[in-house]
């Protein structure tokens, strides 16, 4: 997911710098082995833009160097599966974000089987943050379901997402076209699941009516909503509390009887990295309470690792524990074995 609509936090960078990491404990490795003479190493770790790179910077990189010698962090543009692959032998980054959908495109011929006594912030994850892959941990969860305009729209009447079908809403409503998450939960709310799509084809011609927007950009709705084109959206939590913060009448909102997508955001060490052990030790601090902090606070993200500490306030918007029963994971190596034909059927019959 990715693109994202973050907030920036130079208040945070600030303290991350004053505040003198240097000392704090749990990264090991080379930080103790590399002398002030030696040569220094450089990771590049590849992420998305905008406020996610500056807080992969101020909450990730830049305080990861401090605790180690001779170590720099740059930050890449964000690379897909197909642009690793095509650096598989050659890698010019160490680290790199991906998708939660797209991490199930690797395999452990191209990203590193993580070493646990390394990465070891995965054993304080939640279950539900955790990957089945030995190539891949996650660094946040967010939540996808809805942005409704409570002020027109009562929130509480959409029990399902089969009641985006109901004619009180035509023309109120935004979706992302074409896009398997969404394809799901409409399915879940007319009776099909990811192995059972046929509810949803069979219906999406009516849905379709009611539909003022099919977007592309997972920023549209931000204007969509702000504009009042639309009261109801598809659309991510974090995105939705930032428009919230900004004075918009937005609340996110699961539709208790199908519950929401719990996305991840992966990150994984590329197999032929210069600096297996050094990027590993990057991936572990990432997942660290600190990090994790960060996340929440500047990214709307809930934290992975239950030592983290949030505030009142933040524990009441981002996902924690307490939301993790309306929260499921979609089968996503299933789904991305068939995402071609879901796509096929959607185009025909939106």
């Amino acid at each position: 997911m990715t693109d994202r609509m973050l907030k920036t936090s130079t208040d945070r960078r600030s303290f991350l710098q004053s505040a003198g990491l240097a000392g704090a404990a749990g990264i090991t490795g080379l930080a103790g082995c590399m002398g002030g003479g030696e040569e220094t190493v450089t990771l590049t770790l590849s992420t998305y833009g905008g406020a996610f790179e500056d807080h992969m910077e101020a909450n990730v990189a830049e305080p990861f160097a401090e605790q180690h010698d001779n170590v720099e962090v740059e930050l890449a543009p964000y690379s897909g599966v197909s642009e690793l692959e095509g650096m598989r032998d050659d890698p010019t980054i160490d680290v790199a974000n991906l998708d939660d959908f797209l991490v199930f495109l690797g395999d452990e011929d191209l990203f590193l089987d993580l070493d646990p006594d390394i990465v070891s912030n995965e054993a304080d994850q939640y279950d539900i943050a955790q990957y089945d892959l030995d190539y891949a941990a996650n660094s946040y969860l967010y939540r996808y379901a809805l942005a409704v305009n409570d002020e027109e729209q009562d929130p509480s009447e959409i029990q399902s997402y089969g009641d985006l079908w109901d004619s009180q809403y035509q023309g109120e409503i935004a979706i992302n076209t074409d896009w398997s998450i969404i394809m799901l939960l409409l399915s879940m709310g007319v009776g099909g699941d990811a192995r059972n799509m046929d509810p949803l084809w069979e219906n999406l011609p009516a849905l379709s009516e009611n539909v003022e927007v099919f977007y592309e950009n997972f920023t549209d709705p931000q204007q969509y909503l702000a504009q009042g084109q639309v009261t109801i959206s598809s659309w991510f939590d974090g995105r939705s509390n930032f428009l919230a913060e900004e004075g918009n009448p937005i609340t996110f909102h699961i539709p208790p009887e199908d519950g929401a997508v719990a996305g991840r955001g992966a990150l994984v060490v590329m197999s032929n990295t210069d600096h297996p052990e050094l990027s590993q030790e990057l991936v572990n601090y990432a997942l660290g309470p600190d990090a994790q902090q960060g996340y929440a606070e500047d990214l709307y993200y809930g934290p992975v690792n239950a030592e983290t500490e949030l505030s009142g306030d933040l524990q009441e918007t981002v996902a924690t524990e307490s939301d993790f029963d309306e929260l499921f994971v979609p089968e996503w190596d299933y789904i991305m074995d068939n995402v071609e034909t879901w796509r096929e059927n959607w185009n025909t019959n939106i």
